[in-house]
């Protein structure tokens, strides 16, 4: 196996091409779902809702049918479903079918991640080197969720959205022809089946590992994170636009909290470091994040009568979303459960936190829209994680 540094860069170019297109459909989703194809509130949710948990977990019911492949067979085949998903989308005639494609490319997402990392995994024996890859990649998605958002809002106001989703399915095409041509020979190997095997008895699993409080608690915290993170990346688009801002301005708002991210993640990381070695835990610090997000919740309902405070609200989020996204991870390593145990737990909490929050924020929003009081959504928000923090905080030993 060559292990050489420029095998790096073409997967993490890959994800480059592919995830521009993601973050440029992502905050137009809820706008062209109600607006373009004038869906109700409620069918609306269900697709955002069932959008993010595709993209999030759909591929750990494809597990061993995915292990069958050649890992880069796999990926081209996973680019390409999300291209004909996206792609398709302008030529379908009716809601529903368009978001069946929608969701058929949210699955191809889901498949390449999952592929992406498992190959990683086996193939790349050292840990320099694994995350000298990894950081690869986070570096090109940071990139793409910094440009896509402005690229998608802007080409979406200029031309129309069935434009986006064709220049989306571009993208990814442009991903699978870089995999088969230009990705490391191995990702031609076959990937180790015997952990994937062992998933049969994932739900089983799953069960018995949560009698653990420690689990326990990671799994509610995790939620919840996942539950806020969805609300404010699905119904804060929604919001906007019933504010009477423009598709650009929305555009510009995620792509400024992308470009936050990317500055804040180092100094998150250093702080983070430091605080585990003075003996806080991880857990704790993903706790306490609760309250940051909180108080942006607040600032988001209160940007209801001065939209630009959506700025300062996006700013506290992400501190707490460049703590916590990593922190969850760390935690998932030290765990009383096997592995693969432990991040399905990962996967599953973000899944239907994240889920649940895009949906439910969406469709709350949009209906206290009506009334001019989409601002009770957030501070009614913000007033149960201050809840949910204090109630983990002191009884968290005995969840």
């Amino acid at each position: 196996m060559n292990e050489n540094v420029r095998d790096k860069w073409p997967v993490a170019i890959s994800y480059l091409f592919s995830h521009l297109g993601y973050f440029a459909i992502t905050p137009l989703l809820p706008l062209v779902l109600s607006g373009d194809l004038g869906g109700t509130p409620w069918s609306v949710s269900l697709l955002l809702g069932l959008f993010v948990a595709a993209v999030r977990s759909s591929s750990m019911f494809l597990t061993n049918a995915l292990a069958r492949l050649p890992p880069r067979l796999g990926v081209v085949a996973a680019f390409l479903l999300t291209a004909i998903g996206f792609g398709v989308v302008g030529l379908a005639s009716s809601f529903v079918l368009i978001g069946g494609w929608i969701l058929l490319g949210a699955v191809g997402i889901s498949i390449n991640g999952f592929l992406t990392r498992l190959t990683i995994a086996n193939n790349i024996q050292d840990p320099s080197m694994r995350l000298a890859l990894f950081a690869r990649i986070n570096l090109c998605v940071n990139a793409a969720a910094v440009l896509g958002p402005f690229f998608g809002t802007v080409l979406y106001e200029s031309t129309a959205y069935t434009v986006v989703f064709c220049t989306c399915s571009m993208l990814n095409a442009v991903a699978a022809i870089f995999a088969w041509l230009l990705y490391p020979e191995w990702f031609s190997n076959r990937v180790h089946t015997d952990a994937i095997e062992k998933r049969s008895s994932w739900v089983k699993a799953l069960a018995n590992s949560l009698k653990h409080k420690e689990v326990r608690h990671f799994f509610l915290v995790s939620l919840v994170l996942w539950c806020a993170y969805g609300s404010i990346y699905t119904a804060v688009p929604v919001y906007l636009t019933q504010l009477g801002t423009s598709p650009s301005f929305i555009g510009l708002t995620f792509s400024t909290a992308a470009l936050l991210a990317v500055a804040a993640q180092p100094v998150a990381s250093r702080f983070v470091e430091n605080r585990l070695k003075a003996g806080s835990s991880c857990n704790a610090l993903n706790l306490h994040c609760l309250p940051l997000i909180a108080f942006a919740m607040a600032i988001i309902g209160l940007s209801q009568w001065y939209v630009y405070l959506i700025f300062a609200a996006l700013l506290l989020f992400t501190i707490a979303e460049v703590v916590f996204v990593p922190g969850l991870d760390t935690v998932v390593g030290g765990l009383p459960t096997e592995r693969v145990t432990s991040v399905n737990l990962r996967q599953i909490s973000s899944a239907i936190g994240e889920s649940t929050g895009a949906a439910m924020g969406s469709l709350c929003v949009k209906t206290l829209a009506a009334h001019n009081a989409s601002f009770i959504y957030w501070l009614t928000l913000s007033i149960g994680l201050l809840g949910m923090f204090a109630l983990v905080r002191h009884r968290g030993k005995s969840l």
